[in-house]
């Protein structure tokens, strides 16, 4: 049993059979061409999926190399990028998962460029959006990002980009795995054409059998088999999947939808930003008004109006945020996603 991250509300207990695990060990084999030769470096809680099953428990099924090092936190200072750099080069790591803030941590780190990582076969990031800037350089030394898509009750990876892809659909994160389905619906469970976002759906071996001692909860997640993932997200003209957010976290501006993801992606690409988070709050005008949260890097300077202008021509105007909050730290889950919930308590008068 494992708990889910909790960010819209309290944590539910997942329950995960020995099937479950082994048929989401089979689609990482699968997905990552593991075999009795590779070396893999874990360094995430495996008290959470993506350290427990995304190739930890894959590579024993294998019968690969697991090297265990503590928990990588990249916001505590007792643990340092250069172990993880150090045991790439001499353990020869060939597959290792680096969730958004500890791949940007490695590749920042003053040994990145001095480090041999040509054993590296591939790097595999998500949890969360990941943002471009953290997978270009590790493509610009030649070791491909495939980013996959999963999550507690449904074992990652259920869509994953295959390697030979992982370059040309970047920003994906790919196709069903081999033992998962997804399809996409919208409000009534139809399916929608390439292009329009509705609400991605997973069926298979690898999803959970039910929360703990919670049946309402399970049968809420469910519909004719399907379990409904409360993300939003679209697929292109060749069945490659994209995530665009939480449905809990659409912002209705007047009687239009806004993703914060579609916001934070510009936020982020600004060079003076090191972590953004947009929400909705309350507004007796147009019903919600979006809120960016922002945290600058540091030595940075940068005001709420020069903030709103980077929005300009790209964005429709209710899409652009009303308010700029700008924030010492953003609260994080143990699995890299943001605390939509704590932040908008926060933020509350």
């Amino acid at each position: 049993m494992i708990y889910t991250s909790g960010t819209t509300g309290v944590p539910k207990g997942a329950l995960l059979t020995h099937d479950t695990l082994f048929y989401g060990a089979m689609n990482s084999v699968r997905a990552y061409k593991m075999t009795r030769w590779d070396e893999i470096l874990t360094f995430i809680p495996m008290s959470h999926v993506g350290g427990l099953a995304i190739q930890t428990l894959p590579a024993l099924q294998a019968g690969a190399t697991v090297t265990i090092h503590v928990d990588f936190d990249p916001a505590h200072v007792d643990y340092d990028p250069a172990h993880v750099l150090r045991e790439i080069e001499r353990s020869k790591i060939s597959l290792f998962v680096a969730r958004p803030m500890a791949s940007k941590a490695i590749t920042s780190h003053p040994n990145w460029h001095g480090t041999d990582i040509s054993s590296l076969r591939a790097v595999n990031s998500g949890s969360t959006h990941v943002p471009l800037h953290v997978m270009h350089p590790w493509f610009l030394r030649g070791v491909p990002v495939q980013q996959n898509y999963g999550m507690t009750e449904v074992l990652p990876p259920a869509i994953i980009v295959p390697l030979e892809d992982a370059s040309r659909k970047i920003g994906s994160v790919g196709e069903p795995a081999l033992h998962c389905q997804a399809r996409i619906v919208d409000r009534g469970m139809r399916d929608v054409p390439a292009g329009e976002r509705g609400q991605i759906l997973l069926k298979g071996a690898s999803v959970f059998e039910r929360y703990w001692n919670n049946r309402q909860a399970t049968e809420d997640a469910f519909h004719d088999g399907w379990f409904l993932t409360g993300d939003i997200g679209h697929v292109d003209k060749d069945g490659y999947f994209y995530i665009d957010g939480r449905i809990k976290d659409i912002i209705i501006v007047g009687s239009s939808n806004v993703y914060p993801a579609d916001v934070e992606r510009i936020l982020i690409e600004c060079a003076a930003i090191e972590e953004a988070a947009v929400i909705g709050q309350p507004d007796p005008k147009s019903g919600e008004a979006v809120v960016a949260c922002v945290v600058l890097k540091k030595g940075c300077d940068m005001s709420a109006d020069e903030l709103k202008s980077l929005f300009k021509g790209r964005l429709a105007s209710y899409q652009h945020p009303r308010f700029v909050k700008f924030m010492d730290a953003i609260p994080y889950t143990l699995s890299e996603k943001v605390r939509k919930a704590e932040l908008r308590q926060m933020l509350t008068p």
